[in-house]
């Protein structure tokens, strides 16, 4: 299967331990930046309840690289926010992902949500 497609069909404990993640994997985002698969994995799972939907508007791919973007609707309010997530891969394995999104709104959401 594709490590991509794999990636954003995740959305239980299980699938997420399984994700083909190199082991020198590097998550960069406007929140956080990970090192580390095992880390990552922790951190998905525990985003996972705040995932409402994704509407995926293109995606590409060229070689070794791939590009989502995509609409992102969460289960806190704010409003829908536009995202892009690039992809580099290793063979089968994802290497590293760079998540661009405006990141604002969900740092107030968050931020609220941890102080209740």
């Amino acid at each position: 299967m594709d490590p991509v497609k794999q990636y954003y069909e995740a959305n239980t404990d299980e699938l997420i331990d399984a994700l083909p993640l190199a082991d020198d994997f590097r998550f960069e985002g406007p929140i956080m930046q990970i090192d580390g698969a095992a880390e990552f994995k922790s951190q998905l799972k525990q985003m996972q309840p705040m995932i409402k939907s994704m509407d995926f508007e293109q995606q590409f791919r060229s070689g070794d690289e791939h590009c989502a973007v995509y609409t992102f609707h969460a289960n806190m309010p704010i409003k829908p926010v536009r995202m892009a997530e690039w992809f580099s891969l290793h063979g089968d394995k994802i290497s590293r992902i760079r998540l661009v999104f405006d990141a604002t709104e969900m740092r107030v959401a968050m931020n609220a949500e941890a102080e209740a």
